[in-house]
């Protein structure tokens, strides 16, 4: 008698073979997926760390602090006096904006102006944005990442002598999974 196998055994084993060979690569295809989802995910929150960093900094050192409750306009935004246009503390209710004197101050006349507003551009396109004076020719520009979408941006300056400032972000990564976020921060001055 001849030893091996018999087609039918072969083919059984062939089958076994392809189903577990289709599995194995389904697992592996979405832990690739899912792999990449994280790696974007990771470096949207990176960047939005990045620009929350940068504001919480220039507030720290920022000096008469305005909060906006309406959203500013494309054009300068202070006025003659070196004021901001609404000089409203936002108290009681948050603004959707801060704008504020920064660097050195000799004559009351400060080097630089920041704002910090939010910007509804459409659907997906809902972002921080900063404007600055020193800037050669200052306008609005987007401090977060076209991934990132921005749901809400409140700012509430809690008290302009000691120089508190409490911001809320909200939103969400543009990703298939749709991952909200939700930040706040407390600012001191220093």
């Amino acid at each position: 008698m001849k030893k091996g196998f018999t087609l039918i055994e072969i083919m059984v084993a062939v089958s076994l073979f392809a189903i577990v060979a289709t599995i194995t690569t389904g697992a592996l295809v979405t832990a690739s997926n899912v792999n990449r989802k994280a790696q974007a995910i990771k470096i949207a929150i990176d960047n939005l760390n990045f620009a929350i960093d940068s504001m919480v900094l220039n507030l720290q050192d920022g000096k008469q602090y305005h909060c906006i409750s309406e959203l500013v306009r494309d054009s300068d935004p202070w006025d003659s006096n070196g004021d901001y246009d609404d000089p409203a503390t936002c108290l009681i209710s948050a603004g959707k904006a801060i704008a504020f004197n920064y660097g050195l101050c000799p004559n009351a006349v400060c080097a630089d102006r920041i704002i910090y507003r939010y910007h509804d551009g459409g659907s997906n396109n809902k972002s921080i944005q900063v404007w600055r004076e020193s800037e050669t020719a200052p306008s609005f520009v987007d401090i977060t990442a076209p991934e990132i979408i921005i749901n809400s941006f409140e700012v509430n300056v809690l008290d302009d002598n000691k120089k508190r400032v409490f911001l809320v972000i909200r939103g969400n990564i543009n990703d298939n999974t749709n991952t909200e976020f939700n930040l706040q921060t407390t600012v001191y001055g220093r």
